[in-house]
């Protein structure tokens, strides 16, 4: 699908979510930092990304800088949901395990078009090398 790993990565003030879309496994890589805490985990989300590229492209191109867009593994181990309103924002997410007791984690980055708007870049050059 991917020609080449591509990073997408949404930014805020606290951290940041890089996804790593792989071009042969399909698996992605995802890694969360925030300060000095990381986590990471493989997991597939390689299908919502021309709807996300849409929203967010629809969110910053609105006369108020508003709307959202969001993504869910395949395996429903990541959830992130991006929310914009007058070119600030927040990226919320969730991060589980197969393993119950860790209890996961939650997190929100506090972003704003800046960030949004190379995390549309980075969508972008992705799904164009998924084209060759």
């Amino acid at each position: 699908m991917y020609r080449a790993a591509m990073d997408i990565v949404f930014g805020g003030e606290e951290g940041s979510l890089a996804l790593e879309v792989s071009p042969k496994s399909r698996v992605d890589r995802t890694l969360l930092v925030l300060g000095p805490l990381a986590a990471e985990v493989a997991t597939v989300v390689g299908l919502d990304l021309p709807r996300m590229r849409d929203e967010l492209a629809a969110a910053l191109a609105s006369p108020n800088l508003t709307g959202g867009t969001s993504l869910e593994s395949v395996e429903h181990d990541l959830s992130v949901r991006v929310e914009v309103s007058m070119g600030k924002g927040t990226v919320q997410g969730s991060v589980t395990t197969q393993f119950k007791s860790d209890g996961g984690l939650t997190f929100v980055l506090t972003t704003d078009q800046s960030y949004l708007r190379e995390t549309l870049r980075q969508i972008e050059a992705a799904l164009a090398s998924s084209d060759h």
